[in-house]
């Protein structure tokens, strides 16, 4: 009933509205809160004309609130006429009228909405100067509009004076804080990342997980493994944890187990009718004694908590990401272990890629075969399908394999390297070779000319990757750039040629960066003038298309050459 007289009272106003001049007395007999709600009402009805008409005369009635100039600048934002809720505003303000903290906040969202952020800070500054009542929601239009637009200092300047508030409604909040934590990802000012976090503590804000996510994000970023350590042991410490949560293989292993278990019991319950023990007693007797009993339970428990636990695997997917900006391995697959699998998680498409690109940057060239098997044994046993994101982190992995078994290099199938006077290093040389030699039969690699064993494992590795994700149409530029640089730096000219013909025919391009990745891995293989050339031919094929397009029929650049011709 309620919405049909709001309809029915938006309807006499635009009956009114549409007057020549406009029926001020059927206006008048209306409560102004049926004006407020009619100024939307025709931004949707598409009678924006009008909106001027009844924003005039709503702002001359006695009865006039600040929740009729919120409605106003609203309706004005809505139709992206950030001009005319500017002017009103100035209106107003030559009339002494204070807007309130609903008017104030609807200004600014209107302001926001346009992305027009000088707007915001110049009507912000009158604001202060007028001293026109705030609320929270003032502070976070302008919060997040400074801090999307990558303006940090005007975010920051505007969160202290939030902070000096004295209602307690109008101090810095969860929202707050995550506003101008996506300012900081977004302007690379990550060193202000432990400062916030200190002053969100002693603000005393309660953080959710996608704030304490966003946080261990930028510690990654800085490269502050510490501090994203901390983080994380500090949101355990606050934050209640889901109990832990199985795999779905598991979850049907163990409602199967229990489902026999209860049909046996019942079965043993009527066989035995004269017992004193009830089949329902069974139950509970077979219950009880099920190995099976407390993991059903958290099961159930897991299922109630899906949500949570898809939070904590996020916030630990943000820790093994800020390891694997540094390259800390082994660090990473602490984590993994104790606070993924030690809690009962299960591994993602996310993990699996934090994890390897870990195992890429370890320096020194010291990342182990095994290492990566171990990502890619985790991605089989838990069903973890194939991304592009996921598929170029495992290739760039395998191309930073440099150790099998603790040794670093390893055999070469050339026989130049056992040119050594010493008769017990040529046995030993020859001893590794051998197993190097059993090790690619055993991986299904052939061996390649002056390339260590280990790497023309990962080399056959990481093209069977490659062609996966070929096959997938899930392979992207930086995918055949990681690939196409593992094949120059092992000096596969012919692989090399025949991938980024497969490359080319799958319409896709290097950018600039690409080919300047790709001409110094050819440096080292003597392809520079080859690489180079392949440059500029693509740059040619650029121009040719993109003057086709430009002179082809019907198009606006074709269209002005013949004017001009003519």
């Amino acid at each position: 009933q309620r919405y049909t007289n709001h309809s029915v009272g938006s309807t006499v106003i635009v009956d009114a509205l549409s007057s020549d001049p406009i029926d001020t007395a059927r206006l008048d007999e209306l409560e102004i809160v049926f004006i407020n709600i009619a100024m939307p009402k025709l931004v949707q009805w598409k009678l924006v004309h009008l909106l001027p008409k009844l924003a005039n005369y709503a702002l001359t009635r006695s009865d006039m609130n600040g929740h009729t100039c919120g409605a106003v600048f609203n309706a004005y934002a809505l139709c992206h006429r950030l001009d005319l809720a500017l002017a009103t505003w100035e209106r107003l303000v030559s009339r002494g009228v204070d807007i309130g903290p609903i008017g104030s906040s609807a200004l600014m969202k209107a302001c926001a909405r346009q992305r027009d952020l000088p707007a915001a800070l110049q009507v912000f500054d009158q604001l202060m100067r007028r001293r026109v009542t705030f609320n929270a929601y003032t502070y976070h239009c302008l919060l997040q509009l400074c801090a999307s637009a990558g303006h940090m200092e005007e975010a920051l300047a505007v969160y202290n004076l939030q902070r000096l508030e004295t209602e307690a409604a109008n101090l810095p909040n969860a929202y707050t804080y995550t506003a101008l934590m996506r300012g900081v990802l977004v302007t690379r000012r990550v060193e202000l990342t432990q400062q916030l976090f200190e002053n969100m503590v002693e603000d005393g804000v309660t953080a959710d997980a996608r704030l304490y996510c966003i946080f261990l994000t930028a510690a990654g970023r800085a490269g502050d493994v510490s501090l994203a350590r901390y983080l994380y042991q500090h949101m355990v410490a606050t934050v209640e944890l889901p109990p832990p949560q199985l795999h779905k293989r598991q979850l049907q292993q163990l409602q199967e187990e229990r489902q026999r278990q209860h049909t046996d019991s019942r079965s043993l319950g009527s066989r035995h009718a004269s017992d004193t023990v009830s089949s329902t007693d069974a139950d509970k007797q077979a219950s009880s004694s099920s190995p099976f009993v407390l993991n059903f339970e958290a099961v159930s428990s897991a299922e109630q908590h899906e949500e949570p636990a898809g939070n904590l695997l996020m916030l630990v997917n943000a820790l093994l990401f800020a390891h694997a900006q540094v390259g800390a391995l082994q660090g990473a697959l602490a984590v993994y272990k104790q606070e993924l699998l030690g809690r009962g998680l299960v591994p993602d498409a996310y993990t699996s890629t934090a994890l390897l690109t870990a195992a890429a940057r370890v320096s020194n060239a010291l990342l182990d075969w095994s290492d990566v098997q171990y990502v890619v044994d985790t991605i089989q046993q838990y069903d973890i399908d194939l991304t592009t994101q996921l598929g170029t982190a495992l290739i760039n992995a395998y191309r930073k394999v440099r150790v099998w078994k603790g040794v670093v290099g390893g055999a070469s199938s050339s026989t130049s390297a056992a040119a050594d006077g010493r008769q017990q290093q040529q046995q030993e040389m020859a001893d590794q070779y051998a197993a190097g030699q059993q090790f690619l039969e055993a991986v299904g690699a052939p061996a390649l000319v002056d390339v260590q064993h280990v790497v023309a494992a990962a080399l056959h590795a990481a093209q069977q990757v490659m062609q996966q994700l070929h096959n997938r149409k899930l392979a992207t530029s930086n995918t055949y750039i990681v690939m196409l640089c593992f094949l120059l730096e092992q000096g596969q000219k012919r692989a090399f040629r025949q991938l980024l013909q497969q490359m080319q025919a799958e319409g896709i391009q290097p950018d600039s960066h690409g080919w300047e990745r790709l001409l110094i891995a050819a440096e080292e293989c003597g392809m520079y003038e080859e690489v180079m050339q392949a440059n500029k031919q693509a740059d040619q094929r650029v121009m040719r298309w993109s003057v086709r397009q430009r002179t082809a029929p019907g198009s606006p650049s074709a269209e002005a050459f013949d004017s001009c011709s003519r």
